[in-house]
């Protein structure tokens, strides 16, 4: 078998370095390729002008030697002329410039160089660069359905949790903030059952037993006081809230100080005859006292006039006669009224130096000039305080509820841990001359007290109570609430948002691959026609045999 007979078998990446080495490629020729580049632009404007050839040059990207073939193929079937000189060139510019762009590509093989060139772009650039765009958007698109789902699950989880809380406050959730107001008149069922509860015989005797229990103690601690000749304290309604819910019920606090607190309207007797009637308001420290009948006070012993008035430090005390007949000395010296202002627009001034005020004044429970305003007006600013609200409705009140349940409950169970141990509390001698109601008392007594008590606490300091109480106490819980609720609405919108978002871009992804999977089969199918094209070539440079380009699995 002759040698001319055996194929020549050549790497396809190596292909270059193949002809470069048995020198049938010269070790320029890309400096000469881009000699021919520049005679292709030159020569490419006049080809526009023909329609069939402007056709075919948009279907190609770069024009090299097979594609200045055609051309100049087509321009000899458009019938321009292939007459020559005597030189042998085309006498035609057109012909003749493409005639000299493939003479220079023929020349020293720079044509299979720049075909060489291009199977070796798109073996090791335009499939992997596409395989791996590929392989990109097949992971975007995996990323895509992951995504999918945690939207998913978020989306569930914000409704779900939307709905709980529309559970937990018992509203439908369609108008949040007018269902959750409208829950407030519940409220008024729960404080019945609370005052029932409270009804119960054993709460009456838990108060009776503290009364009784501290009442003793304090006997105790006013005999002492006595022998060190020290003030003796008063007994107090401690359960002022609780007695009176257990005996009238949850009314309105208009209703209760109507009862518990009639004020006392003093008439004051004016010093000249045409002087308006000065009426003074006071508030008396304890529902005892609101009995009373009202009282007039004759000022006209405060005349400059009466000598018995004066002494040498111009300030004697005051005797003043009651209608009970009973008299009550003022030390006037003792008075200290710094601080103190009562004046307003229509104040008259005596001929002493006493302002009275022409509108009705009001004192406190310790007996300080309030200036018009009420005592929860000063001592709870920020107390919405209605008299329309019920007992259990209003704050203050509403606090000072719960605070005696946890007084009485603090109480008993002290009792208890007290009772069960020896040697704690009172001395025995002191139990004995307690009152019976105290003495009789046993652990199980006190235990039935606090079960009952507990029960009206739970009551009191449940969760659906205390948090339809805010609602209506508090409109910055109610925001709360309502952000709440509007924070998970808000997220469920932006998942279904970045739901659809990710949606489109994985259909964009998928398009994408879809349109990257034709151009592999086209940069395959460019790379046969280049391999033929190479092959032929160099088969020509050796006498026509046969010649093998081995491209690699792509």
């Amino acid at each position: 078998m002759s040698e001319q007979s055996l194929p020549i078998d050549i790497l396809a990446p190596k292909v270059i370095d193949w002809l470069l080495d048995r020198r049938k490629l010269p070790q320029n020729w890309r400096k000469n390729l881009q000699v021919i580049r520049a005679l292709i632009e030159k020569a490419k404007p006049d080809l526009l002008k023909n329609s069939e050839i402007q056709h075919y040059l948009e279907k190609v990207s770069t024009i090299n030697y097979f594609h200045a073939l055609e051309i100049f193929e087509l321009l000899v079937k458009s019938g321009e002329s292939e007459a020559k000189t005597l030189f042998g060139y085309y006498a035609n510019p057109k012909l003749q410039a493409w005639n000299q762009i493939i003479r220079a590509y023929e020349k020293d093989n720079i044509y299979l160089g720049e075909i060489s060139q291009s199977l070796l772009d798109i073996l090791t650039y335009d499939i992997p660069n596409l395989r791996a765009a590929i392989e990109e958007n097949n992971k975007a698109i995996a990323a895509c359905n992951k995504h999918e789902n945690e939207l998913k699950k978020n989306i569930n989880s914000s409704r779900y949790g939307y709905n709980q809380k529309c559970k937990e406050y018992q509203i439908a959730g369609e108008h949040p903030r007018e269902e959750i107001m409208a829950k407030v008149k519940d409220l008024d069922i729960y404080f019945d059952e609370i005052v029932q509860l409270l009804k119960n015989d054993q709460i009456l005797l838990a108060m009776e037993y503290f009364k009784d229990f501290s009442g003793f103690v304090s006997s105790i601690g006013n005999q002492k006081k006595k022998k060190k000749n020290q003030n003796v304290s008063q007994p107090e309604n401690t359960f002022e809230i609780m007695s009176y819910l257990i005996q009238y019920g949850d009314e309105t606090k208009a209703k209760m100080k109507s009862r518990l607190n009639p004020d006392l309207q003093v008439a004051a007797v004016p010093e000249r005859e045409d002087e308006k009637e000065k009426v003074v308001k006071l508030s008396p420290k304890n529902e005892h006292s609101a009995t009373q009948s009202s009282i007039e006070i004759d000022w006209s012993i405060l005349d400059s006039n009466n000598p018995t008035l004066q002494d040498d430090s111009g300030i004697v005390p005051i005797e003043i006669k009651w209608e009970n007949g009973t008299s009550t000395e003022i030390d006037w010296a003792d008075t200290n009224t710094d601080g103190i202002e009562i004046a307003d627009q229509n104040t008259s001034v005596t001929d002493h130096g006493i302002e009275l005020a022409s509108e009705p004044l009001e004192l406190d429970n310790e007996g300080n000039l309030i200036g018009g305003k009420t005592v929860e007006e000063k001592v709870q600013k920020n107390t919405k305080n209605d008299d329309n609200e019920t007992i259990l409705g209003a704050i203050d009140t509403h606090n000072k509820f719960l605070s005696e349940l946890q007084l009485l409950f603090c109480f008993l169970n002290q009792r208890i841990i007290e009772m069960e141990k020896q040697n704690i509390g009172l001395d025995i001698t002191k139990i004995n001359i307690a009152p019976q109601s105290v003495q009789n008392k046993e652990i199980p007594d006190v235990k039935r007290m606090l079960k009952s008590l507990q029960l009206v606490i739970d009551a009191a300091k449940s969760k659906k109570v205390t948090h339809l109480f805010e609602i209506k106490s508090s409109p910055k819980y109610v925001d709360r609430l309502i952000f709440s609720l509007d924070k998970d609405t808000l997220d469920i919108v932006n998942f279904e948002i970045a739901l659809k978002e990710n949606a489109v871009k994985r259909e964009q992804t998928k398009d994408n691959s879809e349109q990257l999977k034709p151009k592999i089969d086209e940069c395959k199918s460019e790379m046969k026609v280049i391999r033929k094209q190479i092959e032929e070539g160099i088969s020509k440079l050796f006498n026509n045999r046969g010649v093998n380009l081995m491209i690699p699995n792509v």
